[in-house]
């Protein structure tokens, strides 16, 4: 009998135990965190066919789910190098390649193929991976006008926020931004289109209220809200600056 009480005591501390954890774990006020914070991977392309959701009125929608996955997705850089599998560009060849000058034309053709090849290689490898854990962001135009998104590298500038409070929002993502002015462009998204990106399924051990943030020509344009999980600590990054976390605004593109 003593054995027997021993073990549900024990089991009832445990239980204890776990539920407090618990509560710290959920409890933002707690803060033992490193800066864990990831930062945001995008991919603009063409989607496949999809099912899309029901968009709002005449406004212009970011729409988000775990359940929207992307259908035979192409980035722009698997397009790129579906285009260099076709016809590799030569013309920087005497540049990255030493010894390009001093190959004969048999050499050349040689190398041209091993390099369609490799180009090959890499649009498969970008097609599985930008096809699997991750998830489509649709954006539909419905206003009357063109929209504007600012671009880095032809990505758009975005970040995934959590939601703190009933009005309160934080960045769980950063931007690394580049330094070069050739970098920014703006996307311009006609009436009546839709443009669609893809970004890895968030994952982590704290479920939360999610929604991302895409920078605008002098503006932000959010997605509708949606459960999801992130990584507890990434609620506490203190390393990068708001500028990073587009908590601020900045005008990045170049006129």
């Amino acid at each position: 009998m003593k054995t027997i009480s021993k073990l549900a005591v024990t089991a009832l501390m445990l239980i204890i135990s776990i539920h407090t954890t618990s509560a710290q774990k959920t409890d933002l006020s707690n803060n033992n965190c490193q800066n864990t914070i990831g930062y945001s991977i995008s991919e603009y392309g063409q989607n496949g066919k999809t099912r899309l959701a029901a968009t709002k009125g005449n406004n212009f929608n970011i729409i988000v789910s775990p359940a929207i996955k992307p259908v035979n997705f192409v980035s722009s850089i698997e397009q790129y190098y579906r285009s260099q599998a076709r016809q590799v560009d030569t013309s920087i060849f005497y540049l990255i390649k030493s010894n390009w000058k001093k190959l004969s034309p048999t050499q050349k053709l040689d190398v041209i193929e091993k390099e369609k090849t490799e180009y090959e290689l890499r649009a498969n490898a970008a097609h599985k991976a930008n096809n699997t854990n991750h998830q489509l962001i649709y954006m539909v135009n419905n206003t009357d006008h063109d929209v504007a998104l600012q671009m880095q590298d032809y990505n758009f500038i975005g970040v995934l926020e959590a939601k703190i409070t009933e009005s309160t929002w934080r960045s769980v993502q950063y931007i690394m931004f580049s330094k070069c002015g050739n970098s920014y462009v703006l996307k311009h998204i006609a009436p009546d289109s839709t443009a669609y990106f893809i970004t890895p399924i968030p994952t982590g051990n704290y479920k939360t209220t999610l929604r991302y943030k895409i920078l605008g020509k002098d503006n932000f344009y959010y997605s509708n809200k949606f459960e999801g999980n992130i990584t507890y600590c990434d609620l506490y990054d203190t390393k990068h600056t708001p500028i990073e976390k587009l908590e601020t605004y900045k005008k990045y593109y170049i006129d």
